[in-house]
């Protein structure tokens, strides 16, 4: 058997030579008969040791072989290794040309903001995954030209040690924004401040202000020179979330959101104005603000009426805004595309239903485009006023999205006023849970409004025959709420597909402070369908949370 063995074996790379073992069997057996016992016959020791000798020839040999093969094995990953790397230098994006490239990744880096507080945060992994990569990196200075520093919050038991932390942690985001500073070059900047920014790295900011283009600031504290905006050249986008500011004298300004009051703007070149979270008063004034913004493609402001004006209020605002003279004519955005109104929750009815469709009826908007209310709806005068946005045919055959955010109203209001808007796309609707009541619209019956549901709430035939996209939004709901909804939706789907409208291609749910999330488990059969019925479905959840499916 070991001669078989020893046959089959290779010996092509073995230094050792081949094993000859002794007839150990015929020695023993002239032994034997010579007299001798099997421990003495002469030769077996000499066989045994040479047996032994023999084997450790071979353990040396198959180490080396071993190590052979261990050596082999490194060799081979470095082949592979050089293969993937040529493999690589073949893939599309390594075929693209310098100028593409550099597109890309100036893309990436705009889409969303990267805060110099968070390690590795864009463009800096950019330029650390090859040669060439590092070369296009550096080489844009467009590409280090934003610079968002978020808040920097160190917590700890022992103060000495946050203090210490958040000296290291300024030190270490100047050096940042120092190094993004040093590879924008001459490009103009964006910059974005939080409230928590560190004084130094704030100062850092403020010496390149020449170079702004954008700029959102904690507060205008920071800024004590008169002439600093006029230094200001190339600033186009200015957000102050504190404080005032003289952002007239910035000459290129066109895009303004923080505090009005007491400002200084460019109201003739404005294109873009936030006033959301400041008191506007719904009188005059308001009316003031558009008719000095010829150029307003977006206005966003957060309507209610002077303190003293409330239902039962004897307060007096200490500083009320200046008086505009009464102006009866009409007031017509002609850019005008995107509008935002807020209402406070503290106005009284009578707002709802005289003051504010009253400052509607002024308005004309011949191409708004996008319409966002935000604000209570337990009194319907908000969504009748609506109606007399659209007192120009223009303005509802130019309507193509509508947000309804935070209200609760009847359905009756809403499909009022969605007749109003036959081309609308877009409908967004925020279903409110209040203090335990569920909201008088509820999403499910909303979306069987809309498109003609046979259900056990209405019947009417298509109010919006061309939408396509419908956002939900569900706050503080139930199991129920969830299960209505998503039933609801099925059917709706179902329906449209058996017509064939086709018109709908998105549904959005979000679902925000809801029960935990797997109690949806339930309605894990009717979400597969939908999946497989949806050309594109959005299902998000705000905690973070998995779906159980």
């Amino acid at each position: 058997m070991f001669d078989d063995v020893v046959a089959r074996s290779s010996t092509r790379h073995s230094t050792v030579p081949r094993y000859q073992p002794a007839d150990y069997q015929a020695l023993l057996l002239e032994g034997l008969r010579d007299g001798h016992t099997s421990g003495s016959v002469p030769g077996m020791a000499q066989c045994l040791a040479d047996a032994y000798h023999a084997r450790a020839d071979y353990d040396e040999d198959m180490q080396r072989t071993l190590d052979r093969l261990k050596e082999l094995e490194v060799q081979r990953a470095a082949v592979d290794a050089h293969i993937a790397h040529m493999k690589l230098l073949d893939v599309p994006i390594r075929r693209l040309v310098p100028d593409v490239l550099r597109e890309i990744f100036l893309r990436v880096v705009r889409s969303r903001e990267y805060s110099l507080v968070q390690r590795n945060s864009l463009p800096l992994p950019l330029s650390q995954v090859c040669h060439y990569w590092r070369k296009i990196a550096n080489s844009d200075a467009r590409l280090w030209s934003s610079i968002h520093v978020s808040d920097v919050d160190v917590y700890d038991d022992d103060i000495n040690e946050v203090v210490a932390a958040e000296t290291r942690a300024a030190e270490t985001v100047l050096a940042a924004v120092k190094y993004h500073l040093d590879r924008s070059g001459n490009a103009l900047l964006r910059i974005r401040a939080d409230s928590g920014t560190p004084r130094s790295v704030m100062q850092s900011l403020l010496a390149v202000h020449p170079r702004w283009r954008a700029c959102t600031l904690p507060d205008a504290a920071y800024i004590t020179d008169r002439g600093f905006w006029e230094a200001c050249g190339a600033l186009e986008q200015l957000d102050v979330q504190m404080g005032r500011v003289e952002a007239a004298l910035a000459p290129a300004l066109r895009d303004y959101k923080g505090n009005w009051q007491g400002v200084q703007l460019p109201w003739a070149r404005l294109q873009r104005l936030s006033l959301a979270h400041d008191h506007i008063v719904a009188d005059n004034t308001f009316l003031e603000i558009l008719r000095r913004s010829p150029c307003l493609e977006f206005f966003s402001a957060f309507i209610e009426q002077p303190d003293c004006e409330h239902e039962g209020s004897t307060y007096r605002a200490p500083n009320p805004p200046p008086a505009v003279p009464f102006q009866s004519e009409a007031v017509v955005c002609t850019q005008l595309r995107e509008l935002c109104l807020g209402i406070s929750e503290d106005q009284g009815e009578r707002f709802y239903r005289g003051r504010f469709p009253a400052l509607l009826s002024r308005l004309v908007f011949p191409q708004l485009s996008v319409l966002t209310l935000d604000g209570p709806g337990w009194v319907p005068g908000l969504l009748q006023g609506v109606a007399l946005l659209t007192r120009t045919m223009a303005a509802g055959r130019t309507l193509d999205t509508l947000d309804v955010l935070a209200m609760n109203v009847e359905h009756t209001i809403i499909r009022d006023a969605l007749k109003l808007f036959p081309r609308l796309r877009k409908f967004s609707y925020w279903a409110l849970w209040k203090d335990g009541y569920k909201p008088l619209t509820p999403p499910w019956s909303l979306m069987s409004m809309l498109m003609g549901s046979s259900g056990p709430y209405w019947e009417p035939p298509d109010i919006v025959p061309q939408l396509e996209c419908l956002q939900v939004l569900i706050e503080e709901g139930d199991g129920s709420d969830y299960e209505h909804t998503f039933l609801t939706l099925l059917h709706l789907v179902r329906r449209r597909t058996e017509q064939s409208t086709g018109s709908l291609k998105e549904v959005i749910v979000h679902l925000s402070d809801c029960e935990p999330i797997a109690a949806l488990d339930h309605i894990r059969p009717t979400m597969e369908k939908l999946l497989d019925i949806f050309e594109v479905h959005v299902l998000e959840v705000d905690d973070g949370s998995e779906l159980p499916w």
